[in-house]
Formats: C-alpha cells, sequence, structure tokens
C-alpha cells in the first residue's frame, strides 16, 4: 500500500521579502520551529557572501523548544512585528529591490554555478531598464513597480540583448543566451507572484505571465 505524507502544520506572518516569518513543525506533532530571514547571526554578526565578501541576508531558523502552536504563532506575529519596525520599507516597490530580494532568499540557497547565472542575469537587466530610464523613458526604469511590465519590455530587452546594445554587455547574444536572461526574470516574477499558496506574495499577479 502506498505511503500517504501527512501534511506538517505551518504558520505565516508578515510579508515576504519584508518581514516574513514561519512557525513550523518538521515532522506531525513533532517540535516546532521559527524561520525568518536575517542580515546577522544569533551573535549580531554579520552574514557575508563567501564569494564576495559582501554582506548578505540569509535563511535562520530556530527551534521553539516547545509544541504548543497557538504560542507559536503568537511567537510568529511578535518577531514579524519586530522585523516590520526595523525595516519598514516595502519590498517590491521597485523592480530593482524585487530582483534583490530574490536574490537574497532563492538565490543564496541555489548551486554555486546557478548563484553566478542568477547575479549575471540580474545586472544585465538593470543595466537594460537603466538604459531605458537614460534614453528618456523614467517609467521604464529599474524604480519602475514590478507588476508595470508588458510585452514592450520583453521584446524590447530581447531586441536589445541580441544587438548587444545594453551597457556593459554589449557582446552579441543568440537565442539560447537570451532565453536563459529571461528564465531569470520569469522565475523572479513567478516566485513574488505567490508560486507557493502557502506563503505570502509581493505581487497580485505574474506581469509576464
Amino acid at each position: 500500500m502506498a505511503h500517504i505524507r501527512k501534511k506538517c502544520w505551518s504558520y505565516n506572518a508578515g510579508e515576504r521579502g519584508r518581514n516574513w516569518v514561519r512557525a513550523y513543525e518538521k515532522e506531525k506533532g513533532g517540535p516546532l520551529y521559527m524561520e525568518w530571514m536575517a542580515a546577522t547571526d544569533g551573535e549580531g554578526r554579520p552574514f557575508l557572501d563567501p564569494a564576495t565578501g559582501l554582506p548578505e541576508v540569509r535563511r535562520r531558523r530556530v527551534s521553539l523548544q516547545h509544541r504548543d502552536r497557538a504560542r507559536a504563532e503568537d511567537q510568529a506575529k511578535e518577531m514579524a512585528q519586530s522585523l516590520a519596525e526595523h525595516d519598514p520599507a516595502a519590498p517590491a516597490s521597485t523592480l530593482r529591490r524585487l530582483i534583490d530580494r530574490y536574490l537574497q532568499e532563492v538565490t543564496l540557497n541555489k548551486k554555486e554555478s546557478k548563484r553566478k547565472h542568477d547575479h549575471r542575469a540580474a545586472r544585465v537587466f538593470v543595466a537594460y531598464f537603466t538604459d531605458r530610464a537614460a534614453a528618456g523613458e523614467p517609467n521604464r526604469g529599474p524604480e519602475r513597480h514590478p507588476g508595470t511590465l508588458d510585452r514592450q519590455d520583453w521584446a524590447g530587452f530581447i531586441a536589445a540583448r541580441r544587438e548587444g546594445r545594453i551597457s556593459g554587455w554589449e557582446r552579441q547574444c543568440r537565442n539560447n543566451q537570451i532565453r536563459l536572461d529571461l528564465k531569470f526574470l520569469l522565475a523572479v516574477l513567478h516566485w513574488a507572484s505567490g508560486a507557493d499558496e502557502n506563503e505570502p506574495y509581493f505581487l497580485a499577479r505574474n506581469p509576464w505571465r
């Protein structure tokens, strides 16, 4: 007979990318834990990217040392409130900030080759949208809301990348490379629009879906 895995309990508080906190159990009826994104460890030391030496945000987990779900919910709410007070900025107010959040929360958990690809693709897109703003289209720059992306942005990026018209990335690219670049931003938007229905999300919908 097939084994049916029982769904473990979890509770989310706050907003993803800003003050998201999750209380959960690893095993059905087991001990409870809490996790959130942080820039420092339990002793206040900053997390540093081993490759660049620059500060980065990582996922922190702690055991709550009890099995009281109601109490765990209260603890998650309190932690989310504390994080909100220290970081009141809206996480998805700009495309640039959303990309940064994805790099901090998702990319850091990938293998090295994938991390390098994500960071490179992120720089390409930020450069492209910066060029658009510099060319007299401020509403299409990286400081726009990510929900405003449209078909013109999609087609414009493909043309600029293919012809080598992006500052700092002047080499002409073939379709395979362009496809990989687009795959990155599609992943960012998919994640931000609530790919996991059990998690908070940034965008009401994926504008490039």
